[in-house]
């Protein structure tokens, strides 16, 4: 009781800060914004950490071509003449050095299709031409992400006659689009670094066993689906809805009829801004839901957790309802009350 008595005035005095500040108050501007914020973080981290990835697998593979290379003499130099730990350090160090390249030919190969970054984009990320072009590789990713989203304004709810429409809009255009695309392209390099890892992971467990490490290929298959959030999700929406959806291969997709409501005369009516307001910021959810199951596969494919693939099954399943909730509502009313009020319109 004691608690709730201090963090109640501590929660009011909060909220009266954010709605009282100048950011807030200022309408139409995206400056002190979540949505603008989020935007900075993608631009300044994004670039970087790629090249911090490439660089560091760049290291590792040279160190495993020269281990390579040394055990090429040792078995040279043997009675059994095994050549099989010198030719895995060999492979994996060459993947390891051209990683970028090897991400882009993994994501093509698995869908057909590139994600966030494409193979062109990839090449950027080679750690030779980052070295050599004075950073501009870092931006050169960094744009290639940024130009897929615009943040817009947000609107004074202070003044508005219709306050929760209003905060309902501000979420939706303002942290929606680019909370989508942060959520996907930091996935991608979780994907990059789970790639890299795997890749290191066979060149020594070949050294120690001189077989594939168990559940090595379940490690490459997720890597790889992380770095296709984007478009795995739409493929996975196409089979289990029939529709595209909301997210694209570029995030989300703005002013598609799935995030429009409309019902005239119906008993929602009312709503129509709201409820499609309320789709757009599910799609936030759904992709967050999404990828925890991909994390959940992930798991499960080292092992590590008592995760099965049917978590993560289940998670991409509920991931992709939730981020095409327009759909999912016309499925639950039509089933329910005979009709779809409006939530089935196209």
């Amino acid at each position: 009781m004691q608690h709730r008595q201090v963090y109640e005035p501590a929660f009011v005095a909060l909220l009266a800060l954010l709605i009282s500040s100048p950011a807030w108050a200022q309408a139409g501007g995206t400056a002190n914004t979540l949505g603008q914020s989020t935007f900075d973080a993608l631009r300044d981290l994004i670039g970087p950490i790629m090249i911090a990835i490439s660089f560091t697998a760049f290291l590792a593979g040279l160190y495993l071509v020269g281990k390579g290379i040394l055990k090429l003499k040792e078995a040279a130099n043997s009675r059994d003449g095994s050549y099989g730990a010198a030719a895995t350090s060999l492979i994996a160090g060459t993947l390891l050095i051209a990683l970028p390249e090897a991400a882009g030919m993994g994501m093509t190969s698995l869908l057909g299709a590139n994600g966030i970054f494409g193979s062109g984009d990839l090449r950027a990320a080679r750690i030779l031409d980052a070295t050599s072009d004075g950073g501009g590789a870092a931006s050169q990713l960094s744009q290639r992400i940024l130009s897929m989203v615009q943040i817009k304004g947000v609107d004074n709810c202070i003044t508005s006659a219709d306050p929760v429409p209003c905060l309902a809009k501000n979420v939706a255009n303002n942290v929606v689009p680019v909370g989508v695309l942060a959520v996907f392209a930091f996935v991608f390099l979780a994907g990059l670094v789970q790639l890299a890892g795997a890749i290191g992971e066979l060149a020594r467990h070949e050294q120690n066993r001189g077989s594939i490490p168990p559940g090595w290929w379940m490690k490459v298959f997720t890597a790889v689906l992380m770095m296709n959030g984007p478009f795995l999700l739409r493929a996975a929406t196409q089979s289990i809805t029939g529709q595209t959806g909301a997210i694209g291969g570029s995030g989300l997709m703005e002013g598609a009829s799935i995030l429009r409501y409309s019902n005239v005369g119906g008993i929602f009516t009312q709503y129509e801004s709201v409820i499609g307001h309320i789709f757009t910021i599910l799609t936030l959810f759904g992709a967050i839901a999404f990828v925890r199951g991909l994390f959940l596969m992930k798991s499960a494919a080292e092992g590590r957790s008592n995760s099965t693939l049917g978590h993560g099954i289940t998670f991409l399943v509920a991931g992709v309802l939730l981020a095409n909730s327009k759909v999912s509502t016309c499925i639950i009313m039509n089933t329910m009350m005979g009709s779809g009020f409006g939530f089935c319109s196209a």
